[in-house]
Parts: structure tokens; C-alpha cells; sequence
């Protein structure tokens, strides 16, 4: 159980881990960059997605371990150790020909796994009173990442589907069994505090869009314009996200935080596509109109959904109905600016008043409760 007197916060070690993986997610962020050098740019979109997910699902394998059993003996760090090591390597099979280092991409991946499930051992021998949670995962575990282990066996399109299958399979596990993984309950201070710390991550790779793009402005206003505006678009983005975790979800129950979790993984790809965003927004960076459309339509939408997904989830007293609404109506917004061709100035420009938008509602929605628990 959840020691109430006790906020947890992120180690040291934890944060480390986190800047190992910004190595890992700046080169998956960059495979988006060739979007514009090739007549079939939508293929790095499904690239994007095949590279990103394994990563995310390693990052939030750990993450969850270290939130719900909090074992910081050496030999955890020893483990955790040999995985930054494995994460420096997969980092180094990361790029936009996925065939080309699909076997090094592979055997760093499952490397991660399978010490992960060492530790799932470990608690599984050290701590009775979470034994079967312990051994649920590192069975399950165990079956998903050897069959994504397995796909090394095979060739062509073959081998990707048994990869993935694998981590499908994983990813079911805390899902099929969140009611017997409960019983162990995330820590609601500390899953938020990490889920964040990712998220910095993710914005720090739109920074760097920008200041990557910073030597074209001295002598184009147009640039200028987008630059102040991709600055503004990422603090926007900021500031709706972490008021929306600091001020609705962290601190509440969660029991299995399913919702919190998963509701992550749309948000996630959502910053990385952000980034690209802003990137080809600049002038000097061209892209085809289609390819861009879908880009931000892509990017905001799962930005969005995600968001919405979760405060639905946890917040009980929003009203479905009306934030399918205006969620809607936002994309809307979004896809008829697109559909007019208009320029990149005011797609970005858009973008931040559906920002401004969404975080209204927010604001309106918490005033009305507060309203409410006062009456």
C-alpha cells in the first residue's frame, strides 16, 4: 500500500536513466527530419511509430518497476546499470533503415527486457507480500519478449510482425491483470513526477528544432515569425500539460493508473511529431502540403485525445458528451485551416489558440467543481 506520509520523488539514479534516454528518443525524433527529402515521406511516420514503441514500452517498464517496488538495493542498481548500458547500445541501431539494424535494434531491446524481468525475480524472492504480483509479470513478461526474441529466426515482413506480436503481447499482460496488479498501486506522486520528466524530454527535442533552425533568421522575417511561434506552441504545451498533472492528477488514487499509463503513449508520439512540426514550419525546410497536413493534424490530434482520454478517466465529474464535443470540434478547427491551404504561419498560429482553447475548458471545468464542493 501507498505510505500517505511519504511523497515520493524520482532518485538520482532514475534521472540518470532518464538522460541516457534522451540520446534514444532525439534519434528516433530525428528519423521525422526526412519527411521532406522523399516523395514517399508518410513512410517515416510508420518508421517513427515502429522505433518509438519498443523504446517507450523499455523507458515505462522500469519506470513502473521502480514505482511499485522500490527496492534500491545495489544489486538493483547493478541491474539498472547493465540496462543503461543496453540502452546506450540500442541507441546505436537507431535510424531511418530499420533493416539494416534490425538485429542489433532487437537483441538491445530484449537485452532491456530480460533485465527487467531479473528484477521482477528479484522481488519475487525478496518480497513475499508481492509475490504474485512479482511472478505475473515476470512470467508474462518473459513469454512477450521471447517471442520478440524469436523474430531474429525469421526474414522480410515475417520477423516484424513476430516482434511486434511480442510486445503486444506484453503490453496486454498489465491490462489483462489489473485487477490482481492493483493490489500493488502505483505511487500517485511518483508515477506523475516521472511520466513528466519524460515529457520535458519530449519538448526539450522542439527546442532544438528551433534552435538547430536559429541561423536562418538574421535575414528572413517569415522565419522569425515562426520561431516566436513554434516558442510559443511548446509553451503552450507546457504549461496545459503540467497544470492539467500538478493541479487534477497527481496525488489522486489510481490503484493499477491503467488510464495514466497507457494515455501516455498518444501524448508521447504526439511531441515527437510536435517537433517536426515546428521544424518544417521554418522556411528552408520544405515538405509536401499533404505530408505536412497530416503531420499536424497527426500531432495534435493524439496530443489532444490523450489528454482528454486521461481527464475523463480520473476526473469523474467531467461530462463525456461535452468534451467529445468540443474535442471534436477542435480537429475540426484544424482540419478545415488545412484543407484551405493556408500558410504555415497561421496552421502554428491555430495550433496555439486550440491550445488556448483546451486549457479554458480545463480552467472552466475545475472553477465549476470547486463551485460546486463549496455548495
Amino acid at each position: 500500500m501507498e505510505n500517505k506520509s511519504i511523497i515520493r520523488h524520482a532518485t538520482w539514479l532514475e534521472l540518470f536513466y532518464d538522460l541516457i534516454f534522451v540520446i534514444v528518443i532525439a534519434k528516433i525524433t530525428h528519423i521525422l527530419a526526412k519527411l521532406g527529402s522523399s516523395d514517399h515521406g508518410y513512410i517515416y511516420y510508420f518508421k517513427y511509430l515502429l522505433m518509438f514503441l519498443p523504446v517507450w514500452w523499455a523507458w515505462i517498464g522500469h519506470t513502473l518497476y521502480n514505482n511499485r517496488f522500490d527496492i534500491a538495493d545495489n544489486w538493483q542498481k547493478v541491474l539498472t546499470i547493465f540496462q543503461l548500458f543496453a540502452i546506450i547500445m540500442l541507441s546505436f541501431f537507431i535510424g531511418p533503415d530499420f533493416e539494416k539494424y534490425y538485429l542489433g535494434f532487437t537483441f538491445s531491446y530484449v537485452t532491456i527486457r530480460y533485465l527487467l524481468i531479473l528484477m521482477y525475480w528479484r522481488s519475487y524472492y525478496l518480497h513475499h507480500h508481492v509475490k504474485e504480483v512479482s511472478k505475473y509479470f515476470m512470467i508474462g513478461f518473459f513469454i512477450g519478449t521471447s517471442i520478440s526474441l524469436s523474430s531474429v529466426l525469421f526474414t522480410g515482413i515475417t520477423k516484424y510482425i513476430i516482434l511486434y506480436a511480442g510486445i503486444l503481447f506484453d503490453f496486454l499482460i498489465p491490462i489483462i491483470g489489473k485487477k490482481k496488479i492493483q493490489s500493488v498501486a502505483v505511487d500517485s506522486h511518483h508515477l506523475p513526477e516521472r511520466l513528466g520528466l519524460m515529457t520535458i524530454i519530449l519538448l526539450g527535442e522542439s527546442i532544438l528544432s528551433i534552435t538547430n533552425s536559429l541561423n536562418v533568421i538574421s535575414s528572413d522575417w517569415e522565419a522569425r515569425i515562426v520561431i516566436l511561434l513554434g516558442y510559443v506552441l511548446i509553451l503552450g504545451v507546457f504549461w496545459l500539460y503540467f497544470s492539467f498533472i500538478e493541479k487534477d492528477i497527481q496525488g489522486i488514487p489510481m490503484k493499477h493508473g491503467q488510464s495514466l499509463i497507457y494515455g501516455h503513449l498518444p501524448l508521447y508520439l504526439s511531441l515527437g511529431l510536435i517537433a517536426n512540426l515546428i521544424y518544417f514550419s521554418i522556411p528552408g525546410h520544405p515538405i509536401d502540403n499533404t505530408v505536412f497536413s497530416i503531420l499536424v493534424l497527426s500531432s495534435m490530434t493524439l496530443l489532444l485525445v490523450s489528454l482528454q482520454l486521461i481527464r475523463i478517466s480520473y476526473l469523474k465529474h467531467e461530462p463525456a458528451l461535452r468534451t467529445l464535443f468540443f474535442l471534436v470540434l477542435k480537429i475540426g478547427v484544424l482540419v478545415a485551416i488545412l484543407s484551405i491551404g493556408l500558410p504555415k504561419i497561421i496552421v502554428l498560429t491555430t495550433c496555439i489558440l486550440l491550445l488556448l482553447a483546451t486549457y479554458g475548458l480545463h480552467h472552466r471545468s475545475r472553477k465549476k467543481l470547486r463551485l460546486a464542493v463549496k455548495h
